[in-house]
């Protein structure tokens, strides 16, 4: 009797615990797919590739060669 009782508890446990794993893996699912979305809506505004949301602040005091950024009273 109490073996019976033993693997009917060990069952419930497992059955139950699959029902959670199948739960969390459903959430992770729906979380790709959001993302997936996400990038897929991105591309289709920006075009292909990586672009940056937020630019690093460069100071004004930054040196650069560039004509295009020195000042016209040298």
């Amino acid at each position: 009797m109490h073996d019976r009782v033993g693997q009917l508890a060990r069952f419930l446990w497992i059955d139950e615990y699959m029902k959670k794993k199948k739960q969390k893996t459903v959430i992770d699912d729906v979380i790709k797919a959001m993302r997936r979305g996400n990038r897929e809506g991105q591309q289709e505004v920006l075009g292909p590739g990586f672009h940056a949301t937020n630019r690093v602040h460069r100071s004004k005091k930054t040196y650069t060669r560039k004509v295009k950024h020195k000042g016209s009273g040298e």
